[in-house]
């Protein structure tokens, strides 16, 4: 039997789909990575209406191909009754008695290079805008000596760069009587351990005394993705976002004076009802003041059941594509300008993949950059010195290296 995976979503999909396929296999099945399958998984993700009509096309094209199609992740309850044959994995998939055989853990990722290692899952903060409380559900915290055992594991196959994740990274614990503190410290006793990476966090969940114990270690990659959503207090209040843009700004400026190579990467959210051109424009200054190396920009998507979803005041959505476009263009700008400030310095790269006549890869500090080399660079880690920014074709914001 064969079956093809398609992941969406967030990172925590990503390694929800790896676990899966390692069930798939335990059992027998085939994992195909051509056009000749039966069946198909398709790992969804309901965040926005984008990814719902995409997981919708999908259904429907293999649905009337006559393949299996089977669904899990955060969509499963929105789509399946319309086409009664599709089988159904719940979020807990694992417990429906399918597998004969059960796998709880991976010890490989399909880049090879970089894995995502899920230490929770579940939210609890409802913010106005966001489904995932609905769908995920409550905060469940992986034990922690299966999460050490996975990550050694994962190492000992090759994989040279661990990335934390989790639907809420940095409440994790607290259901399990232990927190993310304690977990990183016990992660960074892997001797093998060369490379640790943390996914988004929320801005609250930056203590102190984890930045110390990161900044401690030569493992840590220090870069950060700290959620914005948006540069307005009132539309932060109006989103049930627990923070101001003050805070905001002081715990970016304490990250930089304790990391002075640290890059950041934010969500940022256009178009929330209510958001005037005055907060719009607040948004654009504090991306400018932060310097971001990379915004991922998100139209607001109106989900059912969520508040936000029947607020007065909804943009337009032609004013929505509009601060959007204007967003990215400045973040675009932001970022070549963060790119420059690290040319000519000495970095470790991690090489992840061959594109064409030119190896890619990240530094820690996750600065994409390529070189030309006739070895086989694919998962070695070496020193590199950037010293041009790519402007146009398909490498467009990587580092060169000559």
């Amino acid at each position: 039997m064969k079956i093809k995976i398609f992941n969406f979503g967030c990172k925590t999909n990503q390694y929800d789909g790896q676990l899966l396929q390692a069930n798939f296999e335990a059992n027998g099945w085939t994992i195909a990575t051509d056009n000749d399958f039966e069946n198909v998984l398709i790992n969804s993700c309901c965040v926005t209406e984008n990814a719902e009509k995409e997981i919708k096309h999908l259904i429907t094209k293999f649905y009337r191909e006559g393949k299996k199609v089977w669904l899990t992740g955060c969509f499963t309850g929105k789509f399946a009754d319309s086409f009664p044959d599709i089988k159904v994995f719940s979020k807990n998939f694992l417990l429906n008695n399918y597998f004969s055989s059960k796998v709880y853990s991976i010890n490989k990722f399909t880049s090879h290079t970089r894995a995502f290692i899920k230490i929770e899952d579940g939210c609890e903060n409802f913010c106005t805008y966001c489904i995932v409380p609905y769908t995920r559900g409550k905060i469940k915290s992986r034990n922690p000596g299966r999460i050490i055992n996975e990550i050694k594991n994962i190492i000992d196959n090759g994989c040279k760069e661990i990335v934390l994740t989790g639907t809420n990274l940095g409440i994790y614990g607290k259901d399990i009587n232990t927190d993310l503190l304690t977990l990183l410290k016990q992660i960074l006793k892997i001797k093998q351990l060369q490379r640790l990476r943390i996914s988004s966090i929320e801005l609250a969940h930056l203590s102190d005394d984890i930045l110390k114990i990161l900044s401690e270690t030569e493992k840590f990659c220090p870069s950060f993705h700290i959620p914005l959503q948006s540069g307005s207090d009132n539309v932060l209040k109006n989103m049930a976002r627990h923070y101001k843009t003050k805070d905001y700004i002081e715990t970016i400026q304490k990250i930089k004076s304790i990391f002075p190579q640290a890059t950041f990467t934010t969500d940022v959210m256009v178009g929330f009802p209510g958001e005037t051109d005055k907060d719009f424009m607040k948004t654009l200054d504090l991306i400018k003041k932060t310097g971001f190396l990379k915004v991922h920009i998100f139209p607001f998507s109106p989900r059912e059941k969520t508040p936000a979803f029947s607020y007065s005041q909804q943009i337009p959505e032609k004013i929505k594509k509009q601060r959007a476009k204007i967003a990215k263009e400045i973040s675009e700008e932001i970022s070549m300008k963060v790119k420059e400030r690290f040319l000519n310095q000495e970095f470790e790269v991690l090489i992840e993949e061959k594109k064409g006549d030119y190896w890619s890869g990240h530094t820690k500090n996750y600065l994409p950059v390529i070189l030309k080399s006739d070895k086989n660079l694919h998962n070695e880690i070496i020193n590199v010195k950037p010293v041009k920014i790519i402007t146009e074709g398909v490498f467009k914001g990587f580092l060169l290296i000559l």
